[in-house]
């Protein structure tokens, strides 16, 4: 059932005549989330009620906020010094096989990815030797100039470029500057077609650029972030002149049914089909208007239309009476969320914070029943971790696809929306979700040399996958530690996160480190 027709028969009426202005509806923010929160939980429980018969897995509630982040920056120094000791200079860790891992988004070389995407993480936990192991090795390995691999635009920029830059401007360190440069300019080259939209792979040694003749909006429209902020330290224009060409191919193309298309030709720069989904492009969106210290106009209008067009289209309400995110295919919601869509409830909410567009109230309640929706994903396995995919209706989960949809694989996004939510409402049922996470985690992805995925989140025991994903370093301890800790540490006013959990500074407000 479409998510306004939903709310039309449950009567939710609100009254905000009296909020006069912004300023006093930012003022009341907090308030109105939290109420929303309350509001949902009421036709929630009623609508689906909580199952009692599942098995529960014991949590330790014992310790205090202190003590929880250190737990958490423990887990950090358990999968980085395993890392460090069986796998360095690789980009994962296999702690089973107790190796560096191969394949993978990076292929087969060695780009250090674990180091570069854990570095940051180190940095704001306060490892000071461990992050100067990290940075020698950049110093003195990392280069990209003899990768002889075709490698992700979109991995390689949200990855590695947004890892370097998050460094510098957490430092100043103009080491970081200069390795960004020279990723970034072995990315330019994917921008070099008729359209101006990248390709999807690059060859950094070759510079030759390869892919078929389309590619995905979810990773070229969100790349405007770093490349705009690259542009910003270094004076150089042509960074942000490249992203700011798609968001020109962009804005002139039609939207069908008000949506984002997936995919689009890299020849005729026209959509190959209507098929659409929520991803990081929407979330680009917003946070380039954010970063741009609200300045970016065009990014604000492309973020209000194109998330109407997903409130009308996409966001769907269950049977059961949980809201979520599906692809829309042939016209319709799939009725499957992807795992990594679990970040879109911290997205509305961070969205209403930001925005207050009209109907805010309705995107409040929209964040709040998403992210309640992936917690029950988690809370309905044994595991007590979630599924690849969440099917609707509940029961047909175990029957969706056996094993490759129900792995988890240490997954970041659920607790980024956790995290937002909490800064967001400073209600404690966030830090509790959350730590429920941690304690799952530990009790079957703990292994004695490293953190490990599941293969199917059902099974009991489960079966490891034997991977640590860079990811986990770089994002999942990083939104943990965050969500334990006071809200001055990386400030939401002073910083927003990239696509993979890399701040990057607000300008006007941060120590933007712009160049002269």
């Amino acid at each position: 059932m479409n998510y306004f027709n939903y709310i039309r028969r449950l009567h939710f009426k609100r009254n905000t005549s009296t909020l006069r202005s912004r300023f006093i509806a930012i003022g009341f923010l907090t308030i109105v989330l939290t109420m929303a929160l309350h509001l949902y939980r009421g036709w929630s429980a009623e609508s689906c009620p909580e199952d009692k018969g599942k098995g529960e897995l014991r949590t330790d509630h014992t310790l205090d906020l202190s003590g929880r982040r250190q737990k958490i920056r423990e887990m950090m120094l358990h999968a980085w010094r395993n890392y460090h000791r069986y796998a360095w200079g690789s980009n994962e860790l296999c702690p089973i096989s107790r190796r560096g891992c191969l394949g993978g988004v990076f292929v087969n070389h060695n780009l250090g990815a674990s180091v570069i995407e854990g570095l940051d993480t180190l940095h704001i936990m306060g490892f000071e030797d461990e992050y100067k192991q990290g940075r020698d090795w950049i110093e003195s390995t990392f280069e990209m100039d003899n990768v002889n691999a075709l490698l992700s635009v979109f991995e390689l920029t949200a990855r590695l470029l947004g890892s370097m830059l998050s460094l510098y401007a957490l430092t100043g360190d103009p080491l970081y500057k200069n390795k960004a440069l020279q990723i970034a300019d072995k990315i330019l080259p994917a921008f070099e077609t008729p359209t101006g939209i990248p390709k999807s792979i690059v060859n950094p040694r070759s510079r030759n650029a390869q892919s078929s003749h389309f590619n995905d909006i979810s990773e070229f429209g969100a790349l405007h972030m770093e490349f705009s902020y690259l542009s910003d330290i270094t004076g150089i224009a042509v960074y942000r002149e490249r992203v700011q060409g798609i968001r020109k191919v962009l804005g002139n193309m039609t939207k069908p049914n008000g949506l984002y298309p997936n995919l689009i030709s890299l020849r005729t720069g026209k959509w190959i089909s209507a098929d659409s989904a929520i991803s990081r492009f929407h979330d680009s969106l917003l946070k380039s208007w954010v970063q741009s210290g609200k300045m970016d106009a065009e990014s604000r209008q492309m973020y209000t239309d194109a998330i109407l067009g997903i409130m009308q289209n996409i966001v769907t309400v269950s049977t059961n009476g949980d809201i979520y995110v599906s692809d829309y295919i042939n016209g319709s919601p799939s009725h499957r969320m992807d795992q990594v869509s679990c970040f879109s409830g911290g997205h509305f909410a961070y969205g209403v914070s930001q925005l207050l567009m009209k109907h805010w109230e309705k995107y409040a309640e929209v964040g709040i029943g998403i992210t309640e929706t992936c917690h029950k994903s988690y809370e309905q396995t044994p595991t007590k971790l979630g599924p690849e995919v969440i099917v609707f209706p509940y029961d047909a989960q175990d029957q969706s696809s056996p094993h490759q949809k129900n792995r988890f694989m240490l997954y970041p996004d659920v607790v980024e929306s956790y995290f937002l939510l909490w800064r967001l409402t400073n209600d404690e049922r966030y830090r509790s979700f959350g730590w429920d996470i941690v304690q799952a985690m530990e009790k079957y992805c703990r292994t004695p040399f490293g953190y490990t995925g599941i293969r199917n989140v059902y099974d009991m025991p489960p079966e490891p996958d034997d991977l640590q994903p860079s990811w986990f370093l770089g994002k999942t301890l990083k939104y943990l530690f965050l969500l334990f800790s006071d809200d001055d540490v990386i400030s939401l006013d002073e910083w927003v996160l990239n696509s993979a959990g890399h701040p990057l500074p607000i300008k006007g407000v941060n120590a933007y480190r712009e160049s002269d």
